[in-house]
């Protein structure tokens, strides 16, 4: 399934977002570059590709969402408008570079193939480089006449002060947990303690969650790397846990840890409300005389210390600091 085709109104949290920039465009009081200050599975994309399909629209003034049937709606939906661009680096893991940026702005100064108008989207804001930046600010101090421009960002502190000030600023950063709850009920029927669950795992992104809770063999594989971490504390079985936190997840895995022993703490304080992990109150129930607050605080420590290790150096030795992190797991424990 393609979530961009999908309607506005599917999602409650943007539909209020669309419906007030259509006013804004219909005003003419638009402003040609917008920046989207998002988190993964808030549906940044979404919004964008249905505000965009709508611009294209020949038939937009009539309807405050695209037609779907003329011309440039179906060349949209093939992804085969000459006038819509998306900017992105071939190589996630690299920057955009200034000569995409300099062939775009050459593309945006001739007239639109289709005669409308020209959308420029960056999902990904954190692959412009300072260089491709400043190339980009040129054209966003003078755009060209009907060129629309949009940039996600998942981290607006790292796109430059000069970019911003010329930029209208939307966020997503909207965590109404009621509102997306409910939208996750309508769309599963997994209980609302795993729904809960979810969210919160998920930063509140309805939409980042529903896919998380829809692939069980990653939500199994949560449930089965808690209960094997507690084995692993009480009969000190080293094999099993070594087997499931090696592999390309290894990060993702030890954010769950980190969530979890945080949980933990937080149980035992009492402050329940803001658990993550709301069902693994069990686990913690049954382990409460084995894990002092001092043990978990110092759990973190240690999980915090290798998070930043396999963030910050791609080419670390996976398998070392698994072991080293298990090591001093068990120290911890032996204290």
């Amino acid at each position: 399934m393609d979530d961009k085709n999908e309607n506005i109104d599917q999602y409650s949290w943007l539909k209020k977002i669309y419906r007030n920039m259509v006013y804004q465009y219909k005003k003419k009081k638009y402003h040609h570059s917008t920046i989207i200050e998002t988190i993964d599975g808030m549906g940044d994309e979404i919004l964008i590709w249905n505000f965009s399909c709508w611009i294209m629209c020949q038939n937009n003034t009539s309807y405050d969402i695209s037609c779907k049937i003329c011309h440039h709606c179906r060349l949209m939906k093939k992804r085969n408008h000459p006038d819509w661009y998306c900017v992105e680096a071939e190589d996630k893991k690299k920057l955009i570079s200034v000569d995409i940026i300099r062939k775009l702005i050459e593309k945006l100064f001739n007239y639109a193939q289709q005669d409308g108008p020209k959308i420029v989207w960056f999902p990904f804001a954190e692959q412009l480089g300072k260089s491709s930046m400043n190339s980009l600010l040129k054209i966003l101090e003078e755009p060209p006449s009907n060129t629309w421009f949009f940039i996600s960002s998942k981290n607006f502190s790292y796109l430059s002060n000069s970019i911003k000030s010329r930029c209208f600023k939307i966020s997503l950063l909207y965590f109404n947990e009621k509102e997306n709850l409910n939208w996750l009920k309508a769309k599963t029927q997994k209980c609302e303690v795993d729904l809960i669950t979810a969210l919160r795992l998920c930063g509140n992104g309805p939409i980042a969650a529903f896919s998380f809770l829809s692939n069980d063999i990653l939500w199994n594989k949560r449930k089965i790397l808690f209960f094997n971490i507690m084995i692993f504390f009480r009969k000190k079985i080293f094999q099993e846990i070594f087997t499931i936190l090696n592999d390309d997840q290894l990060i993702l895995y030890t954010s769950w840890l980190l969530t979890f022993f945080l949980d933990f703490m937080k149980w035992k304080v009492k402050a329940t409300y803001h658990i993550t992990n709301c069902d693994c109150i069990n686990i913690f129930k049954e382990n409460k005389n084995f894990f002092s607050y001092s043990i978990l605080y110092n759990l973190t420590k240690i999980l915090i210390n290798a998070r930043k290790f396999l963030i910050k150096i791609s080419a670390i030795n996976r398998e070392l600091i698994i072991v080293k992190l298990l090591l001093d797991f068990e120290e911890i424990i032996n204290l």
